[in-house]
């Protein structure tokens, strides 16, 4: 009895001795900014010391091209280290880590070279000239991302004040009517990019974007993070990219609150604008019950179409569609809505194209944090008095060259300064030329699981994207 008291009280010490480091971590952690809202499980920046990797992707025909042995000097891996698509994910996407890719895909279904130099600027003319843009305006801090209000002009009239060498607009994130996957004037360039490349492997894309500006010195785009994966192509300038990992949320001092981080870094705010019960792959689970209910009655209507179809067979279609009808009641709502328009009109609000806000505001995922204060911050270790909390973080800062690729998971928050190139890949354009910053990149749904053949737990974004198109 004696031996037992004493292993009683020795497990009851113990529990005690573990409340009260758990208590003393949650203290700890609620000091430095981070609270029961932050439910991110990937990589961070762990110490100063850390630095971002450099890998190159093999496309198909690099690995045939090995295979036989018929690759050229051309062909050489010049980084640390080479990786397939499906190391990319494993490695980087499922671990929420940024990676850079050196050399941009020089595989037949691209056709960035045609963006090179003046004649790139020529090239895009001729082929969008026409198409109207909305580009954004440089605040009286010198940095875009303010919410201003966005500009309307042609495409051909935008690429003039470039030309010019104007450094006030910003060609960012378009909104088209069609909600395609590809926006303007990116969707006229059809040809020159695939729309799911191969190192993606079976992540979706949400949009596809062109981007371009002109700055000799540098203009920052402000702090913010995205709500969607996100790989950035450059094909002309450079960029220095300041980044954060999702674990330091809380602070950032967003315009918004946070109410959720997910595992994957996917950030909510308060209140939210597209509704409650949402997924970590962005999705919402009322529109996902939509979508499962129309898949369990059109199969139901289609059994019931058929002959000699088993009874058993239909019974469990019906009670398939039960199922889902109960889903739909748990989480509020009565199942009438287009799941398409749903998405659409919810899932467009909360991303990355702030300008279907249709107000001029600071969006929820922009930082308080002036450029300057951020500076002072990374470069000088200077603590703003109004942020204390960013003490607490750990910057990384990488520079992204012409023909590499950045991988940036959603929600890592980033302040990007942008550089332009006059002679960007040959030594056919003048040194006078204008300093033009020229990139494409593909937004991809967060993946809500770690797993390369099955990144997402249904088929719903696929729903979701052959109902909005691609181009």
């Amino acid at each position: 009895m004696g031996k037992k008291r004493h292993r009683k009280k020795t497990n009851e010490y113990r529990q005690h001795r573990q409340h009260k480091r758990w208590g003393k971590r949650r203290k700890e952690r609620l000091a430095t900014g981070i609270s029961s809202i932050n439910g991110y499980k990937g990589s961070t920046v762990e110490d100063d010391t850390i630095a971002i990797q450099r890998v190159k992707w093999i496309e198909n025909d690099f690995d045939h091209k090995q295979e036989k042995g018929e690759h050229s000097d051309a062909d050489k891996v010049t980084s640390n280290e080479v990786i397939t698509s499906k190391e990319f994910f494993e490695r980087f996407v499922a671990e929420r880590k940024p990676v850079v890719i050196s050399g941009l895909p020089e595989s037949k279904e691209w056709g960035l070279s045609k963006w090179r130099g003046d004649e790139g600027l020529g090239y895009f003319i001729s082929r969008a000239g026409d198409c109207e843009v909305k580009v954004e305006c440089k605040s009286s801090q010198g940095h875009f991302g303010a919410g201003l209000p966005k500009r309307q002009l042609k495409f051909r009239e935008f690429i003039g004040l470039l030309r010019k060498g104007e450094t006030q607009h910003y060609l960012t994130t378009q909104a088209n009517e069609e909600d395609c996957v590809v926006a303007p004037p990116a969707n006229m360039l059809k040809g020159d990019f695939p729309d799911r490349p191969a190192l993606l492997g079976n992540l979706i894309s949400h949009r596809i974007n062109l981007w371009m500006g002109s700055s000799s010195h540098g203009t920052s785009s402000g702090l913010h993070h995205d709500f969607h994966d996100n790989l950035y192509l450059l094909v002309r300038g450079k960029k220095r990219f300041t980044l954060f990992s999702p674990i330091d949320t809380e602070r950032m001092y967003t315009h918004g609150k946070p109410t959720k981080i997910f595992w994957n870094g996917l950030i909510d705010y308060e209140p939210c604008r597209s509704g409650a019960n949402r997924r970590a792959d962005g999705a919402h689970k009322a529109e996902v019950a939509n979508f499962k209910l129309s898949e369990a009655n059109e199969n139901l209507q289609q059994l019931e179409a058929k002959e000699n179809v088993a009874h058993d067979e239909i019974e469990a279609a019906e009670a398939k569609v039960n199922a889902c009808m109960e889903e739909m009641l748990e989480v509020g709502i009565d199942g009438d809505d287009d799941t398409h328009q749903r998405d659409s009109g919810s899932g467009s609000r909360i991303d990355d194209d702030e300008d279907a806000k249709g107000v001029s505001s600071h969006p929820d995922s922009f930082s308080k944090i002036a450029v300057g204060e951020l500076r002072g911050f990374v470069e000088k270790g200077i603590i703003p008095a109004s942020h204390p909390l960013i003490q607490h973080t750990k910057p990384l800062v990488v520079t992204v060259e012409a023909g590499e690729m950045l991988y940036l998971p959603a929600g890592w928050f980033h302040e990007v300064t942008s550089f332009g190139a006059g002679i960007p890949f040959s030594d056919s354009e003048s040194s006078s030329s204008p300093a033009i910053h020229i990139a494409l990149n593909y937004w991809m749904y967060p993946p809500g699981q770690r797993d390369f053949d099955h990144p997402y737990e249904d088929g719903y974004w696929d729903h979701v994207t052959k109902c909005r198109g691609i181009w």
